[in-house]
């Protein structure tokens, strides 16, 4: 079915990415070994996200924050008393969180090419 093969597609994505972007200041939301992510979102985690962000853009690749504000901190929620310092994982998490582009179509010399950037930006910052 479809589903199954667009999952197995994207997961072989985030293979190849975590790859070719492993040794980098960077990290990689850990996968859950009770479950298999569909990576519905390939999602790395740098202290320098926002310069990388500005950097890739500047390159012509999209990249995206999905949850910039920690949902303790949102209005939503804001009736259940929680401040800033509350969750310090979310709050760190939401400052360093940068979703590359994955979906099942997406060429692997594509894929290549993005880890090849990502590469290049750490290369310029040392």
């Amino acid at each position: 079915n479809f589903l199954d093969k667009w999952n197995g597609r994207t997961h072989k994505i985030a293979e190849k990415y975590k790859k070719l972007l492993s040794g980098l200041p960077l990290k990689f939301v850990e996968e859950n070994p009770e479950c298999k992510s569909n990576y519905h979102l390939f999602v790395i985690k740098t202290k320098q996200r926002d310069s990388l962000m500005k950097y890739l853009s500047e390159e012509g690749i999209a990249s995206g924050i999905h949850y910039p504000i920690p949902i303790h901190l949102t209005k939503t929620f804001s009736n259940l008393g929680y401040k800033k310092g509350s969750f310090s994982n979310s709050e760190s998490a939401s400052q360093e969180v940068l979703s590359l582009p994955i979906y099942p179509q997406m060429k692997m010399n594509d894929v290549v090419y993005v880890a090849s950037k990502i590469c290049e930006y750490f290369k310029r910052k040392k």
